[in-house]
């Protein structure tokens, strides 16, 4: 039987186990989570199925409903990786003088 011992970790083992707690390079949560807002926008967009519940207009042979449901997809795609790539970037930035990091 294997007895594991939480009093026996090492120091250097018990602070691989912390949690930081600014984020990647000490920046805070709230500095990236600007960008994080835009997603209420493709949720806005399919939440209220009345506005696109059509048949017509036809696009490309493609009934409305279904050609704006792939349209917010593709967007929404998009602006996932246009957030994550702000946040990477933003995370790569040192922070300015004015941040509270």
């Amino acid at each position: 039987m294997i007895h594991h011992d939480c009093e026996n970790l090492s120091s250097e083992a018990a602070s691989h186990l912390q949690v930081p707690s600014a984020g990647p390079q000490g920046l805070s949560p709230r500095r990236r989570s600007w960008r994080r807002w835009l997603f209420i926008a493709p949720l806005a967009a399919v939440l209220w199925p009345p506005f696109f519940n059509h048949s017509e207009p036809i696009l490309a042979g493609v009934p409305f409903f279904y050609a704006y449901l792939l349209g917010c997809a593709v967007f929404t795609a998009l602006l996932t990786s246009r957030i994550y790539l702000g946040d990477k970037l933003s995370d790569a930035e040192p922070p300015t003088e004015g941040d509270d990091a």
